[in-house]
C-alpha cells in the first residue's frame, strides 16, 4: 500500500475510533493478531481486543476523549504519530474513581500497517503529567 494509504488508516484510528467512538471500525483497520508493544497496565496486548479494551475504557472514563493528530510521518509500511489527547475524567478508569478533572498531554505512537491493517503498535504518553492534571498524583 502507498504511505498514504497507510496514514489514512491510522487516521482513521483517531477520528472514527477514538474521537467518533466508533468501535466497530477497529475490525475494518485492526489485524486480529495485531501487537500492542506497549499497554496500558491491565490491558489485553494482543488482537483487536486490545483495541476495543483500551479504547473502551477511555471513552467511558473520559465521555468527551479527544486524540488530535499534530503530526502524521510515514516510512515503508510505518506510520508515526505526534498528537495530543484530552478528556475529561468522569468514569473510572484503570481502577481510579472520576475526579471530574480534564487533562491533555502529548503522545507519540508508530503504527506498522500491513495491507491496510494495523499489525503493531508502540507509543508513549505524557502519562504523569496525565495523573497530575487529573489530580490523582502530586505535581512533580
Amino acid at each position: 500500500m502507498s504511505l498514504e494509504a497507510n496514514k489514512a488508516v491510522v487516521r482513521r484510528l483517531y477520528e472514527e475510533v477514538a474521537n467518533a467512538k466508533q468501535l466497530d471500525v477497529i475490525d475494518e483497520i485492526v489485524h486480529s493478531d495485531t501487537v500492542d508493544h506497549n499497554p496500558f497496565p491491565g490491558m489485553p496486548t494482543k488482537g483487536t481486543e486490545a483495541y476495543r479494551a483500551i479504547f473502551g475504557a477511555s471513552i467511558a472514563a473520559f465521555p468527551d476523549f479527544h486524540m488530535r493528530v499534530d503530526a502524521l510521518i510515514a516510512e515503508g509500511n510505518r506510520v508515526a504519530v505526534q498528537g495530543t489527547i484530552s478528556g475529561t475524567h468522569d468514569g473510572e478508569f484503570l481502577g481510579m474513581p472520576p475526579t471530574g478533572n480534564a487533562f491533555s498531554v502529548s503522545n507519540i505512537e508508530v503504527f506498522e500497517v500491513q495491507d491496510g491493517k494495523i499489525t503493531a503498535r508502540w507509543g508513549v504518553a505524557d502519562s504523569m503529567s496525565m495523573m497530575e492534571q487529573l489530580g490523582v498524583s502530586p505535581p512533580m
